[in-house]
């Protein structure tokens, strides 16, 4: 009865170690696959599931938001983002990618891209990359998906501002007439009073 025991109790150890190792196995393999191919762009930082969603929450607070929750284009005055066919040098022909380009407003910067697939999301942060000191057909992809290649683009926004910030008028043209007939007609009331102030008598 030992003996089966014995046999019984060296069974078990030995499944038990098996299944660790496993386990082990199939931890180290997601993590030097999350760490290294799963970014698919050597210019971009890879992060798993959720998205930053505004701007704020990357430490760009005063930045303007574009962008789209799904793979559609987006505009504003200053900037434009298009989504198309992955065509960069990252697995041309699989997935998609966003490209932007900047328009008749001067001085924009994009201080940060999201680019979110197949659950995860490719951050790209270094102004080399970036507009203006990147021109146009960018390339930003999203990361790669379970069978390694560029995922679908599932949303994807960009951050920006204006440099200098003048660029964008804080003051309304509108107010510019308003402001000038008031001083025009405050003039006008001092010289009136002026005139109306009888003369000293000799």
């Amino acid at each position: 009865m030992r003996v089966h025991s014995r046999r019984g109790a060296w069974v078990v150890r030995g499944t038990s170690t098996l299944l660790l190792g496993g386990l082990l196995l199939a931890l180290t393999g997601s993590m030097a696959w999350a760490s290294s191919d799963c970014t698919s762009d050597h210019r971009a930082h890879p992060s798993f599931g959720g998205n930053p969603e505004t701007c704020r929450a990357l430490g760009l607070s005063g930045d303007t938001l574009l962008g789209s929750n799904s793979d559609h284009a987006a505009g504003d005055p200053a900037l434009g983002g298009t989504v198309t066919d992955n065509r960069g040098p990252v697995q041309p022909g699989y997935g998609q990618e966003v490209d932007l380009s900047t328009k008749s407003i001067p001085g924009v910067v994009v201080d940060i891209v999201v680019v979110g697939g197949a659950g995860w999301y490719n951050t790209y942060r270094d102004p080399a990359y970036l507009p203006p000191d990147r021109g146009s057909k960018q390339h930003y992809i999203p990361p790669l998906d379970g069978d390694h290649q560029v995922s679908w683009v599932s949303y994807w926004f960009a951050c920006y501002h204006c440099d200098p910030p003048s660029a964008l008028s804080e003051t309304p043209l509108a107010l510019e007439g308003p402001l000038a007939g008031g001083a025009i007609f405050a003039a006008y009331v001092v010289v009136r009073h002026r005139r109306r102030k009888p003369a000293s008598v000799s």
